[in-house]
């Protein structure tokens, strides 16, 4: 439903590098928290929002909405050796497959990663809208009590979003819809402001998304494979986690950078039936480039995923901690600029485009993105 990142951090400055800043920017407010003359901003942006505005540099027909993904095959050819079967009945044979398909990833099950498990935090979610303006300060307000953290943070002048988390052994509201999860919501803000237990009052019950927040550690030793020949996962696909961590956009950068390099080593050569790319290149030399570029990648982000997915794990306990010792004085122990150093972790950066592209290159022919 939402994606929160943070503004200034080397990855976001990138994205406004690349032209995707500005655009993003018109749909949200900007936040200040100045941690040790460091600052950290806070964007909160709409799912939609941020699809569309990325999606615009692309061709048309790029995109491919509304799918989802059913079975993967590996196919006999040594042009496009996997094939992807949506759910209309649909395939698409492709060179790469990049599953971004989320923490039910049916990418991360077909490479044999084991499912997420629950992390043993409930949290339920939604935007409140105020036509006439609402008066919250920009800036995320988080409150805590009795084993519940909730937090708000405006998204526009008029919409803010709001989300509520808490043990799952205290949570009774699993499997609740509509008025009896609006009901629940508020019995677990009772004794909280008025202010934030009015954000779910006025809400549209349909707004209100309850969830079990899931976790799939990246130890080393247990065995995941994060690729595969050339399929690969990225995002929640790959390293599910709590909130207060979360790293795609970073997955992003290095996967693209990875590849982007990876393929321009290759070499043309004298073209052949059923041995070359459209462009002149060795498919063998590309597929194998290519797994290189994966392996790569994905030894890049396991460690950092990793520290995330502790960090992440750790900030909610304490979070939602039932005793005032460890909500308050650990948290000052540890020192608050703590809670959002991980955004100034830099990734690198990307290659220059490629100024001179193949005549017969196509980039409608050789990507297809299926948001699940």
């Amino acid at each position: 439903m939402l994606l929160r990142f943070i503004e200034r951090s080397p990855v976001t400055s990138l994205l406004g590098g690349l032209g995707f800043g500005p655009p993003i920017s018109r749909f949200n407010e900007l936040i200040h928290a100045p941690f040790q003359n460091r600052e950290h901003d806070s964007r909160c942006v709409e799912r939609g929002v941020l699809v569309e505005e990325l999606a615009k540099p692309l061709p048309p027909g790029t995109i491919r909405y509304n799918s989802q993904i059913v079975a993967i095959h590996k196919a006999k050819n040594d042009v496009s050796p996997i094939t992807v079967e949506l759910l209309d009945g649909t395939t698409i044979s492709t060179k790469v497959l990049i599953g971004c398909d989320g923490v039910h990833s049916v990418v991360a099950k077909w490479l044999g990663l084991p499912n997420a498990k629950t992390s043993g935090v409930s949290a339920i979610r939604g935007l409140t809208e105020y036509p006439e303006g609402h008066k919250f300060e920009s800036g995320l307000l988080q409150t805590l009590g009795g084993g519940v953290r909730a937090g708000v943070l405006p998204l526009t002048a008029s919409k803010v979003y709001r989300f509520l988390d808490y043990e799952t052994s205290q949570d009774k509201a699993n499997g609740l819809e509509g008025e009896r999860l609006k009901e629940e919501t508020l019995k677990l803000l009772h004794g909280f402001p008025d202010k934030i237990v009015e954000l779910v009052t006025r809400s549209n019950v349909e707004s209100l998304i309850h969830s079990h927040l899931r976790l799939r550690w990246v130890w080393p030793l247990l065995g995941c494979t994060f690729y595969k020949g050339t399929v690969t996962v990225a995002g929640d696909a790959m390293h599910p986690m709590t909130p207060d961590g979360c790293c795609s956009l970073e997955d992003a950068v290095v996967l693209a950078r990875c590849l982007a390099e990876a393929v321009s080593e290759i070499k043309p050569i004298s073209p052949s039936k059923n041995s070359t790319t459209e462009d002149g290149r060795d498919n063998a030399q590309e597929f194998k480039r290519i797994e290189e570029a994966l392996q790569k990648y994905t030894k890049q982000r396991r460690g950092r995923a990793l520290w995330l997915q502790a960090k992440g794990f750790l900030t909610g306990k304490i979070m939602n901690s039932n005793s005032l010792f460890i909500r308050v004085v650990v948290p000052w122990l540890m020192g608050a600029e703590q809670l959002l150093e991980h955004a100034h972790f830099d990734c690198g950066g990307l290659p220059p485009p490629s100024s001179s592209p193949s005549p017969n290159h196509s980039s409608s022919q050789h990507l297809n993105y299926v948001p699940c």
